[in-house]
C-alpha cells in the first residue's frame, strides 16, 4: 500500500521548474536540472545543496549518471551535453554535433560511451574519452524524445513522440522492431534492471 510511504526529505528550491532528475549509484546524492540552464548536486545524507553547476546556455532538457557514478551527464536546448564530475564538482567535457536541442542521453554500461537524440531526428553514439561522435544515426522521424542503452549494453532504445518506439542494434546500427500501443505522444521511457520490461 502507499500508505507505508512518507517523505523523507523535502528539497525546497523556488520558483524553478524541475526538468531533470537522477540518483547517484550510491543513493547519497541526488542531481537535477531547472529551467534555468543550472545542473545541482543535493546531499542527501546533509540534507542540503551541495553544489550549483551552470555551463548550459539554454535549458536543461535531462540529467543522467554513468554506471559507475563518477560523471552526471546534461543535455540542453543549447544542442549540447555537458559532461560533470559529481566528486571534484567540475565540468570535465562538453559534447557538441546535433543542429537542434538535444532531448535525452544515456550512458552505455561500461562508460565508455554514451548515446543522445535531438529535436534534429539524429541518434548520436559517442566516444567518451575522445568526446568524438562514433556514428550518428539520421531519421525521417523526428522529433526524438528520448533514448537509452539496453541493459546488456547492446541495443539503443529511441522514442519518437508520434506513440512509438524503436530499437537498434549496437555496431552496426541495423534496425531491429519497432514498438507501438500508445495512441498518444510518448516523452520518456525506462528498462528494468533485469533488461525484461521497458516503460
Amino acid at each position: 500500500s502507499i500508505d507505508r510511504y512518507k517523505i523523507k526529505h523535502r528539497i525546497l528550491e523556488p520558483s524553478k521548474s524541475v526538468v531533470g532528475l537522477d540518483f547517484h549509484p550510491s543513493n547519497r546524492i541526488i542531481g537535477w536540472a531547472d529551467d534555468t540552464g543550472a545542473v545541482k548536486i543535493w546531499d542527501i545524507a546533509k540534507n542540503k545543496l551541495a553544489s550549483v553547476h551552470k555551463a548550459h546556455r539554454g535549458k536543461v532538457t535531462n540529467l543522467k549518471s554513468s554506471a559507475a557514478g563518477d560523471i552526471v551527464g546534461s543535455s540542453s536546448t543549447d544542442k549540447r551535453i555537458i559532461l560533470w564530475d559529481w566528486k571534484k564538482e567540475s565540468r570535465v567535457g562538453s559534447l557538441f554535433d546535433h543542429k537542434q536541442a538535444v532531448t535525452s542521453l544515456s550512458f552505455h554500461p561500461n562508460d565508455k560511451n554514451l548515446v543522445s537524440c535531438s529535436l534534429d531526428g539524429s541518434i548520436k553514439l559517442w566516444d567518451l574519452q575522445k568526446q568524438k561522435v562514433i556514428s550518428s544515426l539520421k531519421l525521417v522521424e523526428k522529433p526524438i524524445k528520448d533514448c537509452a542503452f539496453s541493459v546488456d549494453g547492446k541495443k539503443i532504445v529511441g522514442v519518437f513522440q508520434k506513440s512509438y518506439l524503436r530499437t537498434w542494434a549496437l555496431g552496426d546500427n541495423g534496425f531491429l522492431t519497432s514498438l507501438k500501443g500508445h495512441t498518444k505522444e510518448i516523452l520518456s521511457l525506462d528498462i528494468s534492471k533485469n533488461g525484461r520490461l521497458l516503460i
